[in-house]
């Protein structure tokens, strides 16, 4: 798995293959969680990041619902749920920044 954050989101297969990931706030959420690749997001900081000033009444329950969907969308294996919070689970190679389609 490849991802790549400096312009537009793109999400690429080992194979190289596209793996579409909807939804702007899901988007925000794995772009969030990259750029602190291999470390604990906690909630708390993902609800700020996510939502700003209209966070939802139950955050925690937001945030939960978001990481399952990015599980369902990437892989189980790459997003883990720690007792801090959320975590990006790559192989450095993988967590490289790219620009548009250049890998």
């Amino acid at each position: 798995m490849r991802i790549g954050i400096l312009g537009p989101l793109e999400v690429r297969h080992s194979r190289g293959l596209p793996v579409p990931v909807g939804g702007a706030r899901l988007r925000s959420l794995l772009i969030r969680l990259a750029i602190s690749p291999g470390r604990a997001v906690p909630v708390d900081t993902l609800v700020a990041d996510l939502w700003a000033d209209t966070s939802p009444a139950v955050a925690g329950n937001a945030v939960q619902a978001l990481a399952s969907r990015l599980r369902s969308a990437v892989s189980r294996d790459i997003v883990s749920r720690e007792p801090t919070g959320y975590r990006l689970s790559l192989q450095p190679a993988a967590r490289e920044r790219f620009r548009g389609s250049a890998l």
